[in-house]
């Protein structure tokens, strides 16, 4: 009887435990179309933390056995955001995602945080990494270029590797680059980031700019790059490969066509042609020896190759989530000769992970090493040659490829110009690294507190070496070439080298709490310290002869070196307050205390406040009744104060300087340098400040189908700083004054 009990315990014990599991079943898929997702992680984690789960099949159905005492299904995919649903009595649970970037559509990065759009009301426009990816250009700033409204793109030059693109926002100069919520370096840092490693990118272009303090007159443009998601790892690749094309080269006219017209230029101005009839019908015929030159198809191809490539991995758990990319850009020159070109190789690792169910950190570490390589020559005077060099010249004498030709009129033979076997090379190579880490700590006595530190460090080497050749061009005369040298005394070989180091410091607080389900309170305070230093250094060495492009294997003509080392650092005070009620009827003030060290003691310290104000008329009662396809109307305006850095640094200390003394003979073959004087100080100086003033209405129809954002926009600046033409006061003269200019526009952007 015993071992019938036995028996039926442990046949009853199994069947006991998979009583207490639940099996559910369901299918996933996307929001926006509707489509089946496959790999969607479904988890459920029980007291204990241990996590069960199973992801979607090939429809985007699953099925899993819940165990006992959990209550919550989670769905994660990468790309999506994460959705959780309360089990409760159900047995079937089907979910829809939503894309991250549809989300980050309705987010936007402002100041030392994030705000949702409806609530934005100052001047500030977001685009996300997709909406960027739409052209293929290597350099970002072209990426964005008519997509964002007020963002002005003008491009300075298309060689490899120059990204001197002018970037500015509606028309104020060049802006703010803020990278990972660190102030980076300029614009050309900022086109040279990996594209496919940008989650989104905003604009702010009113005096919400003001938070930034003293480098944010001109606006601000802040990046924030991508973060892992909580899924099962996925890979992905991105490439291009294609052919670039210059549009609209005008023709130059061949030896046939110039030399009727120089015919016809002499018959009106001197009365005889320039050549004989039966001559000239030589050179239209192009009869041996009398062949045209067509500069252009000489010194340059149609199309040049151009390439990217990235590779990410991104991923992670409840816990930690990761993400890691790799690229690479290579981008050609027209030229023929292949002796210009640029390589680019950008590496991110951005890490978040939960150290404590209250505090999270981050580690964010960029890479980026870029290569371009020039001849000795620049690119202008290169294309020059093909415009004003005649066609009946040769690019080499009597055809000779021992013997490149002098050519008329300007002796820029752009086929040799464009050689650096013949006239030197420029190559310059770049190291950046920049490295953020941050702790947040959610304080868990004080609902709606949290507590950041940042730390920050770049660091941006470069060093390029210069050689520039003297050579020899030819006539081919009687039988004879004749030589004419080119750059004579003027070859030389140079290295120079420089490192950049930035330190950024950051304590920040935020507070963000709702009360009574309508106020929406949020606060931030930061404070934040900068500091920089940098060296720079040069050798350069004339000489006759040299056995390679070494500096110690030339002769010594003559020897030039330099330096000069550099260093700087601010402090901030920054604060942020911003209520609204019902996400209807919002305000904000916002300051920032900038503290510089250009200026005298008693003017380092900068105050720059901005107040904004929002009206969401689309959630008013009486809009929505009588115009109900208007999705989104608000009216928002902006008034605030930015300052802007004036003038070199250090004016109010009388001191002698080295620079501009002059060289003095004492002594027979002995120079001496002198020092010059003081120039006279100026204890008032302190910088220019802009006072901005904004008005705005965003419209949305149909669900935001259809959307339109107008603004109206005046900034006024004063102290701007004057060249002194006379001194005050002068009897009968004008009284000084500082300058001040004022702007004001309108504009208007839509999207269908």
């Amino acid at each position: 009887m015993k071992k019938i009990h036995l028996l039926l315990m442990l046949f009853l014990v199994p069947l006991s435990l998979i009583a207490q599991q639940r099996q559910i079943g369901g299918k996933v898929k996307e929001s926006k179309d509707g489509t089946p997702l496959p790999g969607v992680s479904v988890y459920t984690t029980d007291a204990a933390g241990k996590r069960t789960g199973v992801t979607t099949d090939a429809r985007g159905e699953y099925l899993i056995q819940v165990p006992a005492g959990s209550t919550q299904l989670t769905f994660a995919f990468l790309g999506m955001v994460s959705v959780t649903e309360t089990i409760g009595n159900r047995t079937t649970i089907n979910v829809s995602l939503t894309s991250t970037e549809e989300q980050l559509a309705g987010v936007v990065v402002v100041g030392y945080g994030t705000k949702r759009k409806e609530v934005v009301t100052g001047a500030v426009s977001n685009i996300t990494g997709k909406e960027i990816q739409t052209t293929t250009n290597i350099s970002l700033a072209q990426k964005l270029q008519g997509k964002v409204a007020g963002l002005q793109i003008r491009q300075l030059g298309g060689e490899p590797g120059t990204f001197n693109n002018m970037i500015n926002i509606r028309g104020f100069g060049t802006p703010l680059f803020v990278i990972d919520g660190i102030a980076r370096d300029g614009a050309s840092e900022f086109q040279r980031l990996n594209p496919d490693d940008i989650e989104s990118v905003s604009f702010l272009k009113d005096a919400s700019a003001a938070i930034y303090g003293l480098r944010a007159a001109n606006g601000v443009v802040i990046v924030t790059t991508k973060k892992g998601a909580t899924g099962k790892a996925n890979f992905n690749y991105a490439g291009v490969v294609g052919v670039m094309k210059p549009t609209d080269v005008p023709r130059m006219a061949n030896a046939g066509e110039w030399l009727t017209m120089r015919n016809e230029a002499d018959l009106f101005s001197l009365g005889t042609p320039y050549l004989p009839k039966d001559e000239l019908q030589k050179w239209i015929n192009q009869e041996p020896g009398y062949e045209s030159t067509d500069w252009y198809a000489a010194a340059m191809k149609n199309t040049a190759m151009q390439q990217q490539h990235n590779l990410s991995a991104s991923g992670g758990n409840e816990k930690t989530q990761y993400f890691f990319s790799f690229g690479y850009a290579d981008e050609n020159s027209l030229l023929r000769s292949g002796d210009m070109w640029y390589k680019r190789f950008n590496l991110r690792s951005n890490i978040t992970t939960m150290l404590h169910p209250n505090l999270k950190a981050e580690l964010l570490i960029a890479g980026r090493y870029d290569n371009r390589t020039v001849p000795g020559e620049n690119f202008f005077n290169i294309f020059k040659g093909t415009r004003v060099s005649l066609p009946t010249d040769r690019v080499y004498a009597n055809n000779n490829p021992e013997y490149p030709a002098v050519v008329s009129p300007s002796n820029q033979n752009p086929v040799i110009l464009s050689q650096r076997d013949i006239t030197g090379y420029n190559e310059s190579v770049t190291r950046n690294v920049q490295a953020t880490g941050s702790l947040t700590y959610t304080v868990p006595f004080v609902q709606g507190l949290s507590l950041r530190g940042v730390a920050a460090y770049d660091l941006n080497s470069y060093s390029n070496k210069d050689l520039s050749k003297s050579y020899d061009l030819y006539k081919y005369v009687n039988g004879q070439y004749l030589k004419e040298r080119q750059r004579d005394g003027a070859s030389t070989i140079s290295n120079n080298y420089g490192n950049g180091n930035r330190v950024t410091l950051q304590g920040q607080a935020n507070y963000l709490r709702t009360f009574g389900g309508d106020h929406n309170v949020a606060a931030t305070l930061v404070v934040e310290q900068q500091q920089y230093w940098g060296r720079d250094a040069g050798l350069r060495r004339y000489y006759d002869f040299f056995t390679n492009d070494q500096i110690d294997r030339a002769s010594r003509a003559r020897m030039e070196n330099n330096g000069m080392e550099s260093e700087f650092a601010n402090l901030s005070y920054i604060g942020r307050f911003s209520y609204d009620y019902k996400r209807k009827y919002i305000v904000e003030f916002a300051f920032r205390e900038d503290g510089s060290y250009r200026y005298h003691p008693d003017r380092r310290w900068g105050f720059f406040p901005v107040v904004t104000g929002g009206w969401r008329l689309s959630e008013e009662p009486f809009i929505q009744k009588a115009l109900p396809f208007v999705s989104n109307l608000k009216l928002d305006a902006s008034y605030g104060s930015v300052g802007e850095d004036a003038g070199a640094p250090f004016q109010y200390i009388a001191g002698f300087s080295t620079d501009g003394g002059g060289s003095y003979e004492f002594a027979n073959g002995a120079m001496t340098g002198g020092a010059a004087s003081p120039g006279i100080t100026n204890e008032k100086l302190t910088w220019f400040t802009s006072k901005i003033t904004n008005i705005g209405i965003d419209l949305g129809l149909f669900q935001n189908k259809f959307t339109l954002e107008f603004d109206v926009y005046r900034r006024n600046r004063t102290g701007l700083l004057a060249r002194r033409n006379i001194s005050c006061p002068i009897p009968s003269a004008a009284p000084c004054r500082k300058k001040t200019s004022t702007a004001t526009a309108y504009r208007v952007s839509t999207s269908p």
